[in-house]
């Protein structure tokens, strides 16, 4: 149910015998911000999912009597939002996990003059999205890793190095080495 409804929240405030305060705390899902979570929910699944537009979304819910301003609905579509981007990066993880193959596609299209690129990694069970400006190995790469691409020497890269010839000194020295998983060397500073 949305409408408009105001909550008086009153924080107890305790004394200890050492003179420090002690403050009661808002509920978690109000803490930080000016509507509850029921609207906010509603807002971000009418914008991205439903794609309906800011305007459209502002209207209706002055309709309902939302006393909602403009920079309100921006900030309430566009702030905060590090726990859903978590969730996406874990949802990743996961999948890559428990997944026995995923598919891998992009698409390009340019946005306000600038080029742009979507890779979808996923299978019947998950999909992530993930928007950049390059679609070449490395980006692929990384975005596969989580931003942190790395090298990992295993007996199918043995053996390619095998195929291909690579002088005997460091095929043995990556045979043998204790560690054979290697940051990106692009990525040092």
């Amino acid at each position: 149910m949305i409408r408009p409804q105001n909550t008086r929240y009153r924080l107890e405030r305790w004394q200890t015998p050492a003179g420090n305060c002690i403050v009661g705390q808002l509920p978690e899902a109000v803490r930080g911000y000016h509507f509850g979570p029921t609207l906010r929910s509603f807002i971000l699944y009418q914008y991205y999912q439903a794609h309906v537009t800011r305007d459209l979304l502002l209207a209706q819910l002055r309709d309902w009597g939302v006393d909602l301003s403009t920079g309100q609905l921006e900030r309430i579509l566009t702030e905060n939002q590090a726990s859903w981007h978590a969730e996406k990066d874990a949802l990743l993880a996961m999948g890559l996990e428990v997944s026995t193959q995923v598919t891998v596609d992009d698409t390009g299209a340019r946005h306000q003059g600038q080029n742009g690129y979507t890779t979808r990694l996923g299978n019947d069970d998950f999909a992530w999205f993930q928007t950049t400006e390059r679609k070449d190995r490395v980006n692929f790469r990384q975005l596969l890793h989580g931003g942190n691409p790395t090298y990992v020497i295993n007996e199918v890269a043995l053996e390619y190095f095998r195929e291909h010839k690579l002088p005997q000194p460091p095929l043995t020295a990556l045979q043998n080495a204790s560690c054979r998983v290697f940051p990106d060397p692009s990525q040092r500073l």
